[in-house]
């Protein structure tokens, strides 16, 4: 949800487009702006997202390579910070973690 946080400034702003990773930069995004508030409008805005997040979903599946659809994961290195971001509802939010070697 991307520009639900920004529907009252007009700014277009979406975490995944502005702050792309993995594959994130190879897709199209739609961010739309409303220039009006309210609960009509934040419906609105979230039925788009879930339009737009089907599409994000479609985009590189279209391009999906023959055969299986998983790839084995190698080893975490042990107390190696890994981060992530995502646009909550009241903006953006990141997490970090780390795991052991056990």
């Amino acid at each position: 949800m991307g520009y639900l946080q920004s529907l009252r400034s007009h700014r277009v702003v979406d975490v995944r487009r502005d702050h792309p990773f993995a594959a994130y930069g190879d897709l199209r995004f739609d961010v739309p702006v409303f220039e009006s508030v309210g609960v009509s409008v934040r419906t609105l805005a979230r039925m788009r997202e879930v339009r737009e997040s089907v599409s994000q979903i479609q985009q590189p599946m279209a391009h999906m390579p023959e055969g299986p659809p998983l790839a084995p994961l190698s080893a975490l290195p042990a107390f190696e910070p890994a981060y992530g971001i995502v646009e909550g509802w009241r903006g953006a939010s990141v997490q970090a973690s780390s795991f052991c070697d056990e």
